[in-house]
């Protein structure tokens, strides 16, 4: 029995990649992505039902990626984690913080795809999607917080998801790649505040709580 040949899937995935970037998911051609790749319309429908299912296997990695980074650092039982470390989690981290820059770097192109080129497709509302898996991590986080008495407001869930969809993903113009990563920055600030990825939010502790406890020196922080 004959091998499935996937010699030809590189070159046909680099070329829809530069495709999809430089047009978006509507405009895209894949008479284009096949000249590009050199290989024929048939060797494509082979290997991909359509356009979409193309789409969705350049951004396959991507997507895998930042499901991975939301299961690590989601906590469903908070019984091993100290006041402490509950405290740590909103606070600014700078080695954390430089590794989530590099992180979405590596995965540039996904991003961007994700962001501003994924109209009609499975992932059109992949900003909100992702913020609102943040969200839930999140406001387990705040949760536990509050029960403990580590911080005094009280806050929904609904909240969390507009205070960290306010430092999301902005819609931007394909051609402003630049501005998606302006906008990557403040939203890495927040993931990228510790190990757990829980942004560390000061108006959430008015009159220092934390450090009353004597577990937080300052209440102050930088978004860059």
């Amino acid at each position: 029995m004959a091998k499935p040949d996937h010699s030809l899937d590189p070159l046909i995935l680099a070329s829809a990649r530069w495709e999809f970037l430089e047009k978006g998911f509507e405009k895209a051609s894949l008479k284009h992505i096949c000249e590009n790749a050199n290989v024929t319309t048939g060797a494509l429908y082979k290997r991909y039902s359509g356009k979409e299912e193309l789409f969705a296997a350049v951004v396959a990695d991507t997507v895998a990626d930042l499901n991975q980074i939301i299961a690590q650092k989601s906590v469903t039982d908070f019984s091993q984690v100290s006041d402490e470390a509950l405290v740590k989690a909103w606070d600014m981290d700078e080695d954390y913080m430089m590794w989530w820059f590099r992180y979405l770097d590596e995965r540039h192109d996904g991003f961007v795809l994700l962001v501003s080129c994924a109209e009609n497709t499975r992932y059109a509302n992949f900003q909100h999607d992702w913020v609102e898996k943040m969200s839930q991590a999140t406001y387990g986080y705040y949760q536990e917080a509050r029960r403990r008495e580590l911080t005094t407001v009280d806050m929904s869930e609904a909240e969390i998801h507009l205070l960290l969809s306010a430092f999301g993903l902005r819609s931007t113009s394909r051609s402003s790649t630049a501005m998606i990563w302006s906008s990557w920055r403040a939203t890495a600030s927040w993931s990228a505040s510790s190990s757990t990825g829980i942004a560390y939010l000061d108006f959430l502790l008015p009159e220092k709580p934390f450090s009353q406890k004597g577990l937080f020196k300052s209440s102050q922080v930088s978004y860059i």
